[in-house]
């Protein structure tokens, strides 16, 4: 199963206002779970406004395949590891699976941290990321048919735009500290049909764009 062909099509739905609290369902990776894990607490305290619930996985971005390529990143010791990440297809397909349920879910929305910034190695023996043409290509197309996905299936689409990483602050040297590869993914986003939430501002904003904001250079501070 590929990208394209684990999120099969459904018969298109136009979405509505939703009435009474808006539904909302977290889709993504590490980024995601910790961002789901906050707002089912908010919702708790908020039945009113919001139910919430979590599809996000560890280590899962839009740019996992099945088609051998495996995702290259920089472990805890600044060493470069290689994981495959077809196991998370069936993670996001079930993403578009719950939004077609009856869940009747209003809004998905999506946080996804580094796995679509690190390097991809393909079968070929290419390594490519969101920075060059063929990566950004490979990443934009996995990112515009799950949003038709879920658009077709009958919710909105918001996304959290990612800022600019710096692992752990220096301590370590990565490829996906290099700001291209984030302004690449922005620019892809940018091209989507949806609404989107600006992290780099708001932390820039609440003056977190640093280590207090986030202490490992990638996910948020607990508080």
């Amino acid at each position: 199963v590929t990208v394209d062909t684990v999120v099969a099509p459904v018969t298109p739905v136009t979405p509505v206002a939703p009435v009474g609290p808006v539904r909302v369902l977290v889709a993504g990776d590490s980024t995601a779970v910790q961002l789901g894990d906050a707002l089912v607490l908010y919702a708790a305290e908020h039945p009113d406004e919001i139910v919430a619930g979590s599809a996000a996985f560890p280590g899962c971005g839009l740019s996992a395949s099945d088609d051998g390529r495996l995702h290259q990143f920089t472990n805890e010791q600044g060493q470069p590891d290689v994981v495959s990440l077809k196991g998370c297809l069936s993670e996001w397909a079930s993403v578009v699976q719950r939004v077609s349920s009856a869940e009747r879910i209003d809004v998905v929305l999506v946080d996804i941290g580094a796995w679509d910034a690190v390097d991809m190695l393909l079968t070929d023996g290419r390594l490519v990321s969101a920075s060059d043409p063929v990566g950004n290509a490979l990443i934009a197309e996995a990112y515009r048919t799950f949003v038709g996905a879920i658009e077709s299936a009958g919710a909105n689409v918001v996304w959290v735009t990612p800022p600019d990483v710096d692992l752990q602050w220096g301590r370590v040297d990565s490829p996906i500290d290099d700001p291209a590869r984030w302004a690449a993914l922005r620019a892809i986003i940018s091209l989507l049909p949806v609404e989107q939430i600006d992290l780099s501002g708001w932390l820039a904003k609440q003056g977190l764009s640093g280590p207090d904001g986030r202490p490992d250079g990638v996910h948020l501070a607990d508080e």
